[in-house]
């Protein structure tokens, strides 16, 4: 390939800098987490990227829960459902839930809810009519505060060669459609595209209900988030990072582009 765009988790292993994007509860909206995740990633993961010319690094909008039958109002309506996770570190948490994770590519949800292999998936709102899953997955599950249920990393990169082989010219094009600034543009419009699905929902345009989960039962479920956290930490130290290091970056520059 010359120019892919993919999630970094689907490739198990191979970028485990980018792993901390993954952890419950990190993200806020997609436009503020998709800056931290560009900037984190040009600052800790060029050795990963070797021969990619990376034009943004992102993440995508607040991922939440949704499911065919089930209305999840507290955690334990989660336990035995068979539910899609993107990545190693999501489907570890959906497993702590209670749940069956199922990893698979966001494509192959709707086969795998229609013959009953899903009983859910999590999905930023913006994917639900994308994907097709607006009439299957009716219940929706989403968290009180700042902090939303996961993201994951995502790339558009270009082959190293392919853009040292370009005229000035054109890499000058690509440059300015790159960067940190395209980060924030992707992750705007994920967010814009969410409002719009959730707004639908709500005024009866799609079916489904929204159940936001308050302050309390949240809690419930940010606690089991920060064991997969602390677990990643161990991992990572295992494997000669630091773990603690790179989650705390990681929320700090969050946070940080949350306030701006």
């Amino acid at each position: 390939m010359d120019i892919i765009w993919t999630v970094l988790g689907y490739n198990a292993g191979r970028f485990p800098r980018a792993e901390v994007f993954d952890l419950p509860f990190i993200p806020t909206t997609g436009a503020a987490t998709s800056q931290a995740a560009h900037e984190y990633a040009m600052t800790h993961m060029q050795d990963e990227l070797a021969g990619v010319y990376p034009i943004a690094v992102h993440t995508h909008s607040p991922g939440a829960l949704h499911t065919k039958e089930t209305r999840i109002e507290s955690l334990d309506d989660i336990e035995g459902l068979k539910m899609r996770g993107p990545s190693r570190l999501v489907n570890r948490y959906l497993a702590k839930l209670g749940a069956e994770p199922i990893g698979m590519p966001v494509a192959q949800a709707l086969e795998a809810l229609s013959r009953g292999v899903l009983d859910g998936t999590v999905i930023p709102f913006e994917a639900i009519t994308a994907m097709g899953l607006a009439d299957i997955t009716t219940e929706h599950t989403v968290f009180s505060g700042d902090h939303a249920l996961y993201t994951t990393m995502m790339i558009v990169a270009m082959n190293q060669r392919k853009y040292d082989a370009l005229p000035s010219d054109l890499q000058a094009i690509i440059d300015a459609h790159s960067g940190i600034q395209e980060a924030r543009k992707i992750g705007q419009i994920m967010d814009d595209a969410d409002q719009v699905q959730i707004q639908a929902i709500q005024d009866g345009e799609q079916p489904g209900t929204i159940t936001q989960l308050d302050n309390e039962e949240t809690a419930r479920w940010q606690a089991v988030g920060q064991e997969v956290a602390d677990e990643w930490i161990a991992d990572a130290e295992e494997k000669g990072l630091d773990g603690e290091a790179l989650y705390n970056d990681a929320r700090h520059l969050i946070d940080k582009f949350t306030a701006e």
